[in-house]
């Protein structure tokens, strides 16, 4: 029996219309309605072009198994463009339905994910109950998840257990976004070019709205509303990033260069973060009066730095690594062979290639042979 609300999901999943579907596979977008509405079911053939369209196996329609639906779509933080675009919503809920489904999954095979960050989040939670800054909650954080150096932060992130992914956004301006899947947390980046310390803000922002806002309805807040909690996770990242005291002692050895943003390119190898985002933080800190602000941002666009920063081609963007060291432990340990997971959902390699933006040649390798060798454990805290 075809079930119509798996073509309903993966269509939503990849954001196109039941009109844009009906004419990619020559059908007409009443026949799409009526497939996804269990009114008739549609001939083998058709299944078969869905399948292609989509690159999963043709039982995949036929499964009786259907995603619980534990994404809340208010949940989903990210910028006001896009957060207004309804559809954008629940494409992207469907496609944290789709992952977390698939992570629920692996850890039913194996309890590896750690709960710091649901602790850490229930601390901060209770510590802006009682009317601590953003400031402290950052360096609380900081300490907690044991940042010794924001090279590291994608790392420990992951390790704290938090789920980072990343995903071609295509025409859309955002550049991550992050949600509460029940007690799973996702933070997702884009694919689009970015510098490893642009992509170090962009984590350490995400990471403030999931520490800060977990209950909060995203799509229900007024554009106001919105503004205030960008503004405290962008205040966040920037005290998560640069220690108040540690960033004030560094600053003091600028003395009257400090509006020159060249004399932050020393600070900039320690942070692994960006010239600018350390020019709003020596002005928020009392250490650049407004005439010395503007004439930083001012030899920023006359050093051409607001483009392209000294280093940014240097450093190497690290991608995430906690959910491809998963796969591989199941693998590699027999707990769970990928050619198993493939088969238990209906997938193809590609499909899960895109879904987890893994390479495909990376996850190659276990549907070619069977691995042999010593047991492979991932870091695990």
């Amino acid at each position: 029996m075809f079930n119509g609300e798996k073509l309903r999901d993966i269509r939503t999943m990849n954001g196109i219309s039941r009109k844009d579907l009906a004419e990619k596979t020559g059908i007409t977008e009443q026949a799409v309605w009526q497939y996804e509405n269990g009114v008739i079911n549609p001939r083998i053939d058709i299944i078969v072009k869905f399948s292609r369209h989509f690159e999963v196996d043709p039982k995949f329609f036929v499964s009786k198994t259907s995603f619980p639906y534990l994404v809340r779509e208010d949940s989903i933080a990210y910028r006001n463009v896009d957060r207004e675009q309804r559809a954008k919503t629940s494409s992207e809920a469907m496609y944290l339905e789709f992952v977390n489904d698939l992570v629920l999954q692996m850890k039913n095979k194996f309890e590896g994910l750690d709960d710091l960050i649901l602790k850490l989040t229930e601390s901060v939670e209770n510590m802006r109950a009682l009317g601590r800054t953003v400031e402290e909650c950052a360096e609380y954080a900081r300490k907690q998840l044991s940042i010794d150096t924001n090279k590291r932060l994608l790392s420990l992130i992951e390790q704290s257990g938090v789920i980072v992914l990343e995903k071609n956004f295509s025409t859309s301006k955002t550049d991550a976004y992050s949600s509460w899947v029940q007690n799973i947390p996702y933070i997702v980046l884009s694919t689009s070019k970015k510098s490893f310390v642009r992509r170090n803000f962009d984590l350490a922002h995400e990471l403030g709205h999931l520490l800060m806002h977990r209950k909060v309805k995203i799509t229900s807040l007024s554009k106001e509303e919105f503004r205030v909690i960008e503004n405290e996770a962008n205040e966040f990242a920037s005290c998560l990033l640069l220690p108040k005291e540690t960033f004030l002692r560094d600053l003091e050895l600028l003395n009257s260069a400090i509006s020159n943003p060249k004399q932050y390119l020393v600070l900039k190898k320690k942070y692994y973060v960006s010239i600018v985002a350390m020019g709003y933080r020596a002005f928020n800190l009392g250490k650049m009066t407004v005439n010395q602000k503007n004439y930083f941002f001012s030899n920023m666009n006359k050093f051409r730095y607001k483009t392209n920063e000294p280093f940014d081609s240097d450093w190497g963007i690290k991608k995430p690594n906690f959910l491809l060291s998963y796969l591989d432990f199941l693998d590699e340990n027999g707990i769970w062979k990928f050619k198993k997971i493939l088969e238990d959902n209906c997938y193809t390699l590609q499909f899960v290639s895109k879904l987890l933006s893994i390479d495909e040649e990376v996850l190659r390798k276990y549907t070619e042979s069977e691995q042999q060798g010593d047991v492979f454990f991932p870091i695990f805290r």
